[in-house]
């Protein structure tokens, strides 16, 4: 059973719910909704910037910078009080799927229909484009960023968790997961986390391996699509979404505690935490919060 508490004050936050927006008689067209108001708690988190978006995908890196992936498949980097820094678009590869940006100065783009991965520097600038077709991989499930700047793949038809280098040179390999497991491994995210690697498969788990791929532990966390793994003062956590309600799972006590929000987190909704600030994409809006 999960136990309800507020874990630390970083994650200590108050969010309020939409008012519904009035339309007098006399108006034939619908009006666009109304600006969502957030009524917070002053003691636990303040609102100070929000922003109108059609983003399908925000993450944050360590330095309290978001990016936001727009539904035309824009990325746009804020810095932490809401200003605009950069912007980054590629209409030739379709649909941007995933930003890893573990690390600041060299951002992983992975656009899956023509199984390329684009990196950025801090501006997001194009500092490489690599076609995975010329790796022999062919059909890429995840994908990360490795510690040393080189990257991990996951393929499908070999089972295999791979780590390569930018010239495409095999660095460790897994070897085939489903004999390992005794099933059929899907996963649909990872990330690099000090040295450990952690790759969601919503059926069976998240599974750690180590820098080399070898496999150490499988944590029973199961039916995400994504997660955050946050360095707090009490240690490390991996925060999740679950039925609509966000939890902390310590990866050193094992202990979950939820983290309690005075307004519902529904389906579709992401969240992000760096230090003080928090981001908070809801309802086709983005807010910052300094909690």
């Amino acid at each position: 059973m999960y136990k309800t508490i507020i874990i630390s004050f970083y994650l200590i936050l108050a969010i309020g719910c939409k008012t519904p927006q009035v339309t007098s008689p006399e108006v034939v067209v619908e009006a666009p909704p109304a600006t969502e108001r957030i009524n917070t708690d002053s003691s636990f988190a303040t609102p100070y910037f929000e922003l109108e978006t059609k983003a399908k995908l925000i993450t944050s890196d360590k330095l309290q910078q978001c990016y936001v992936v727009t539904s035309k498949n824009e990325l746009i980097k804020y810095n932490s009080e809401g200003t605009v820094l950069f912007k980054f678009n590629n209409n030739r590869m379709g649909d941007l799927e995933w930003v890893d940006a573990t690390d600041p100065f060299n951002l992983l783009l992975f656009y899956p229909e023509y199984l390329t991965v684009i990196t950025l520097d801090r501006t997001l600038s194009a500092t490489g484009e690599y076609p995975l077709y010329d790796l022999n991989l062919v059909e890429i499930n995840a994908i990360a960023m490795s510690n040393d700047n080189n990257l991990w793949l996951f393929d499908q038809t070999s089972s295999q968790i791979t780590k390569v280098n930018r010239q495409g040179k095999v660095l460790s390999e897994s070897g085939n997961q489903n004999l390992l497991l005794g099933s059929k491994l899907q996963p649909n995210f990872m990330v690099e986390n000090n040295n450990l690697l952690y790759v969601n498969d919503p059926e069976k788990g998240i599974l750690v391996f180590d820098n080399f791929a070898t496999y150490i532990k499988t944590i029973p966390i199961k039916g995400l699509q994504r997660f955050q793994i946050l360095t707090l003062p009490s240690g490390q956590h991996l925060i999740f979404e679950e039925a609509d309600k966000i939890y902390a799972f310590h990866l050193k006590s094992l202990l979950t505690e939820e983290v309690k929000l005075p307004c519902p987190f529904v389906s579709g909704d992401q969240i992000r935490v760096q230090k003080d600030v928090l981001f908070l994409l809801k309802s086709g809006w983005l807010y910052f919060y300094k909690v």
